[in-house]
C-alpha cells in the first residue's frame, strides 16, 4: 500500500493492531471452549449421557415388542431358560463324575 502521510501509516498500523488483539482474543476463546469440552470430566458425562439414553430406547424398544409380541418372547425366554438350565446340569454331571 502507499501511504500519503505517517498518519495514515500510524492509522493503519493500529487498525491491524486491534484486529490481532481481537483476533487472538477469539483464538484464546475457542482454545478454552475447545479445553472444556476434552477435559475428562466432561468426555466422561457425555458417555453417561449417551449410555443413558441409549439404554432408555433399547428398555423402550423392548417393553414395546413385549406388549406386542408377549407369547413369542414368553416362549423364548421360556427356551433361553431351559437351554440355562440343561447347560448348568450338565455341568454338575460333569463335576459329580469321579
Amino acid at each position: 500500500m502507499i501511504f500519503r502521510s505517517k498518519e495514515e501509516y500510524d492509522a493503519e498500523v493500529a487498525a491491524h493492531a486491534v484486529e490481532v488483539v481481537e483476533a487472538r482474543e477469539r483464538m484464546s476463546e475457542l482454545v478454552a471452549e475447545i479445553q472444556a469440552r476434552t477435559s475428562p470430566q466432561n468426555l466422561m458425562n457425555e458417555a453417561v449421557d449417551t449410555l443413558s439414553a441409549k439404554s432408555a430406547l433399547a428398555v423402550e424398544t423392548a417393553r414395546r415388542r413385549l406388549q406386542q409380541h408377549p407369547y413369542t418372547i414368553g416362549a423364548a425366554a421360556a427356551a433361553v431358560g431351559l437351554f440355562a438350565v440343561g447347560r448348568l446340569r450338565s455341568k454338575d454331571e460333569e463335576r459329580s463324575v469321579p
